[in-house]
């Protein structure tokens, strides 16, 4: 029996959560799916809550040893039949309307391959947090803000089978397979957001994210220099692309003189905008916006990073940062304003 969409879930040590999230999935408003639950060699009770749902859209498959994420995606995207297949992590919760909302876009657009939504975040209770930014809305604006920022939450993701090639993960890209995706797909695919809230992302400090953030910094860094190359021909050391993803690193290692990240996304917005295609008013708005935002939190990070008190280096760099973040934000107040209301 075939079946519209499928949602797969990796799922390890995942039994603190995993019933919340499975709830949320098998309540969505829109019914015709099946969940493909992958327990990726659990120890604790995941495999037997899995068993214990009795609602026949629930597939599970199970791995005798932990393989990690890129396998247990892969593994459930070829089991998956569903003519979409979205994404789903076992500790978030998803609105009741996500995937109902997430179809409505790809029927408006034949050509649309993959679509993320907004998150609300969450903390180990479910209490909310401050949520971050809403992906862009526009393919070219999209594929601008992936040079500096994961611009798609990966488990808010929805693909067009037809528009996919499997195995659809790499190996390689320890944490950061989705932005590697990501980058990958949009050389030739069209990606956007929808800028609704639709998920829930649990934050914890147990999280991958907060386990693995410099090993993360250090892959991106490699994988934005490798993307920029290959796609546009632009050759940047990674320092300057670490600048990009990670502008405290630039106030704390980086050499006084060197570019500074804001002179580095400078640069390519002179190379990179005019070579993308679908560049509409909307989409220039969008990156107009996003170089305002990024002034803005280079500015806040180097009014909040540390300074050594031997650091003369480390105080320059900083004043350099600011000085050329106001640059940026005069020259452009109304997309400074709409930086400012998030």
């Amino acid at each position: 029996m075939s079946v519209l969409v499928s949602v797969v879930m990796p799922c390890f040590n995942a039994e603190k959560y995993l019933s919340e999230s499975i709830d949320s999935i098998l309540c969505q408003t829109h019914r015709d799916i099946e969940l493909v639950a992958v327990d990726d060699g659990s120890t604790d009770g995941t495999a037997a809550i899995l068993r214990a749902v009795a609602d026949p859209r629930l597939v599970m498959l199970q791995s005798e040893r932990n393989e990690g994420i890129v396998a247990a995606l892969n593994r459930g995207f070829a089991a998956a039949r569903g003519e979409f297949i979205a994404r789903m992590d076992a500790d978030d919760v998803a609105e009741p309307t996500r995937l109902e909302r997430q179809l409505a876009c790809f029927a408006a657009d034949p050509d649309l391959a993959v679509l993320g939504t907004g998150v609300s975040y969450i903390d180990a209770g479910g209490g909310a947090l401050r949520s971050p930014r809403l992906p862009p809305e526009t393919v070219a604006g999209m594929r601008w803000r992936l040079l500096t920022s994961n611009a798609l939450h990966h488990p808010t993701v929805m693909f067009r089978r037809g528009a996919i090639a499997l195995p659809l993960y790499a190996e390689g890209f320890p944490d950061i397979e989705d932005w590697e995706l990501w980058l990958r797909l949009a050389d030739s695919r069209k990606l956007r957001g929808l800028s609704a809230r639709l998920l829930r992302h649990r934050r914890y400090a147990d999280s991958v994210s907060g386990r693995r953030h410099e090993s993360q910094l250090q892959g991106v860094s490699r994988l934005l220099q490798s993307h920029l190359v290959r796609v546009f021909g632009i050759e940047l050391p990674v320092s300057e692309c670490r600048g990009l993803c990670d502008p405290p690193f630039w106030i704390r290692e980086g050499v006084t003189g060197s570019s500074s990240p804001i002179d580095t996304l400078r640069q390519l917005y002179r190379t990179v905008v005019p070579a993308l295609p679908d560049l509409t008013d909307a989409a220039h708005r969008e990156i107009e916006c996003d170089l305002a935002f990024f002034a803005l939190r280079c500015i806040a990070i180097s009014l909040a990073t540390p300074q050594p008190a031997s650091a003369t280096g480390c105080a320059l760099r900083r004043r350099t940062l600011i000085v050329e973040a106001l640059k940026i934000l005069a020259a452009r107040p109304a997309a400074t304003l709409a930086a400012l209301r998030g």
